[in-house]
């Protein structure tokens, strides 16, 4: 699927460069910074394949300092939030998306493991860990 506002990864790459990271990452909550080398390959193949980036609404369960939050608002996401159990790693979410100007990203301070609201958004999520393993047949992809 095409875009009409799809950046190259390497300019994504680029724009995501720019994000500030964790200090002192926790191992306790096994947190680690998303290369953006990665996260910008990562979200160009998922809106190139299956158009599931732009104007979409996406939640990043986890969201440490918003590596794959910003990717995936530059790449043209109506709406993002991100979830995240840590306060110091919310706080860097927050400044890294007023930084970048990405007014349309919120921040939601949670542990979405023991929140029971959250179920049917954690189904969601394996979906789009499903994009790393699998090619997925969009048509057959379970809608939530």
């Amino acid at each position: 699927m095409s875009s009409s506002c799809l950046l190259k990864p390497s300019i994504l790459e680029h724009r995501l460069q720019q994000l500030s990271t964790f200090c002192k990452p926790k191992v306790s909550l096994e947190q680690y910074t998303t290369p953006p080398h990665l996260a910008s390959q990562l979200l160009t193949e998922i809106q190139r394949n299956y158009g599931d980036i732009e104007d979409c609404s996406v939640a990043d369960l986890g969201c440490g300092s918003g590596v794959l939050t910003a990717g995936a608002a530059l790449l043209g996401a109506a709406y993002c939030v991100g979830f995240e159990i840590d306060e110091e790693a919310l706080k860097i979410y927050v400044e890294n998306m007023e930084n970048l100007g990405l007014t349309y990203c919120e921040g939601i301070l949670c542990d979405i493991i023991q929140t029971k609201s959250w179920d049917r958004l954690a189904s969601s999520f394996i979906i789009l860990k499903q994009y790393l393993a699998i090619d997925v047949n969009k048509d057959n992809r379970p809608r939530f």
